[in-house]
């Protein structure tokens, strides 16, 4: 049997399955895109904007899934956990700030905001076949960085040619 991470509608474009089948199909390109985004590319500035929208695009997207569904595919314990996770990090933000520690609100995203952000993105990429292609976009882009990194090395020692391609990045 095999799993596809983009599933093809079998229904008509009105129909409901066919309506998942695309909110799946969006789901899993965009995840896939970011995903491969933020592992290639995690300090170039230029590409804040597009992954910033990208997620939002991909947030709304998972959103609307769960009001079509009317259900959550995440498991209530990881949503527990998370809870409890953002619970205690917010008691030690109030901590921080009681205190008057200066970098108490530059944490709050870090500790409260992006653990709900990626909790709500695994509730969207919880089917087996979306995480097969997350699989398949985290081992392609490891195997790009790889790459890169070699070339960078290669003309950094001058034995190719500094195109400014390897190097512009």
């Amino acid at each position: 049997m095999r799993i596809s991470a983009c599933p093809r509608p079998s229904g008509g474009p009105l129909s409901d399955e066919w309506a998942s089948d695309w909110q799946t199909s969006f789901i899993a390109a965009s995840s896939c895109t970011l995903l491969f985004l933020s592992m290639a590319f995690p300090a170039i500035t230029a590409l804040r904007y597009v992954k910033g929208s990208l997620l939002v695009v991909l947030l709304l997207a998972i959103a609307l899934e769960y009001l079509t569904n009317g259900r959550s595919s995440l498991d209530g314990r990881v949503g527990l956990w998370t809870a409890g996770l953002v619970t205690v990090s917010f008691l030690f933000v109030m901590e921080g700030f009681l205190a008057r520690a200066p970098g108490a609100s530059s944490v709050i995203g870090v500790y409260i905001i992006w653990p709900v952000i990626y909790t709500f993105w695994i509730a969207g990429l919880a089917q087996p076949r979306l995480l097969l292609g997350v699989h398949r976009t985290a081992v392609a882009a490891t195997l790009f960085i790889g790459l890169y990194g070699c070339l960078y090395l290669l003309t950094q020692l001058n034995i190719l040619p500094d195109i400014g391609i390897v190097s512009g990045l």
